[in-house]
């Protein structure tokens, strides 16, 4: 094998081949990370709305904002015709139905976004094989995943129970998420990360593997 490009595919896109496996996930799959968390069908024209949003969520004004599913699930809070739920972040990563880590030897991370994905495909996950990357790719994938990390160790937030990924309550919203709550994740720890990024092995362009 070749190392001769830093872009195998596009976001979501798998392919395997025998026991390698080419990965390319461009931020995990869009991320899903707001502390109001919740996704309309205008995600590109509302996601940077959303982000500012985040900013401000802790005033007081924004924690009266009203609920949409009564004080049972209060964390389920409603701005005009978009509902969120007020809780920590979480990622949905590109769910791997199809394939078992532990039949995978290789895997090659094409760029620096999708090592930040890394630790959901190689931790707890049965893998054993061996991770091949350009050290350029892992060292800004590494200060990106610290920087998520220390996000996420900054939010305060009460515990938000997973009874609002039941499609029978989050279907009800008028901006229904797009992709399957359950599949949504909590970010990983920095001991994750690290146990994620000492499987790599380090290769320059055009290097036999």
């Amino acid at each position: 094998m070749h190392i001769s490009h830093a872009s195998f595919f596009g976001s979501k896109t798998l392919l395997y081949c025998s026991t390698v496996l080419l990965i390319s996930l461009h931020s995990i799959s869009s991320f899903h990370m707001y502390m109001i968390r919740g996704q309309t069908r205008k995600d590109k024209e509302q996601h940077n709305q959303l982000t500012q949003l985040n900013t401000f969520y802790f005033r007081s004004r924004l924690k009266n904002l009203p609920l949409f599913h009564g004080d049972d699930l209060s964390y389920l809070k409603q701005i005009n015709d978009n509902v969120f739920v007020e809780g920590v972040p979480e990622v949905h990563p590109v769910p791997l139905e199809a394939l078992c880590m532990n039949t995978v030897d290789y895997i090659l991370v094409s760029n620096w976004h999708s090592v930040v994905a890394l630790p959901f495909y190689t931790e707890n996950s049965g893998f054993k094989g061996v991770v091949y990357s350009t050290e350029p790719v892992v060292h800004f994938g590494r200060l990106m995943m610290q920087e998520l990390i220390e996000y996420h160790e900054k939010i305060v937030s009460e515990h938000v129970d997973s009874k609002w990924k039941d499609p029978s309550i989050y279907c009800t919203f008028p901006n229904a998420p797009v992709r399957n709550p359950s599949e949504w994740k909590q970010f990983y720890s920095k001991k994750t990360m690290d146990d994620a990024l000492s499987r790599i092995t380090t290769v320059s362009f055009n290097q036999p593997i």
